[in-house]
């Protein structure tokens, strides 16, 4: 996201336990902290992500981040009105029966935590990052593929010298 967003750093999201207090919180880099040889994209150039029923967790933040900051033009499903739905964080893992099974045979790992947008002040459990624009559908009946969805939407775009849909 660091990469992507202007006026860093900018606050992204928070994760809260069931009291709401807010266990960890999670900020894009300054500029000057990015690796070394690399260079930012940028907040202004046209953006789209691309997403399917099966972008869960880390990929559901990013989209859900873009779309909610009003960075993407357009969160383009391949065939799905939304992603998967899954924003539970696991930030601590148990490992149990390691005395009757050894080490780290058994594993239970269960969400303590939850993510809070800085924008929205939710998330996208259960009912994912809805789909701005769906390939094979609508307009785009036809053109399944989501990359060739962006792909047309950015020429239209960029054509017409505007940012946005």
């Amino acid at each position: 996201m660091s990469y992507l967003l202007d006026g860093s750093p900018r606050h992204l999201l928070d994760f809260v336990d069931r009291s709401g207090t807010v266990e960890e919180s999670f900020s894009t880099l300054p500029v000057d902290e990015l690796p070394a040889g690399t260079r930012a994209f940028g907040g202004t150039k046209p953006l789209f992500v691309l997403t399917t029923e099966n972008t869960i967790s880390g990929g559901e933040d990013m989209a859900y981040g873009l779309q909610a900051l009003k960075r993407a033009i357009a969160i383009v499903g391949e065939g799905n009105e939304a992603t998967a739905g899954a924003a539970n964080p696991i930030t601590k893992p148990q490992f149990l029966c390691e005395e009757e099974f050894g080490g780290k045979w058994w594993l239970a790992a269960i969400p303590t935590l939850q993510p809070v947008h800085s924008v929205t002040r939710t998330n996208w459990e259960g009912i994912g990052v809805k789909s701005d624009v769906v390939a094979g559908k609508g307009e785009w009946t036809g053109v399944d593929d989501a990359k060739e969805v962006a792909t047309r939407l950015a020429i239209r775009i960029l054509e017409e010298g505007k940012n946005e849909l």
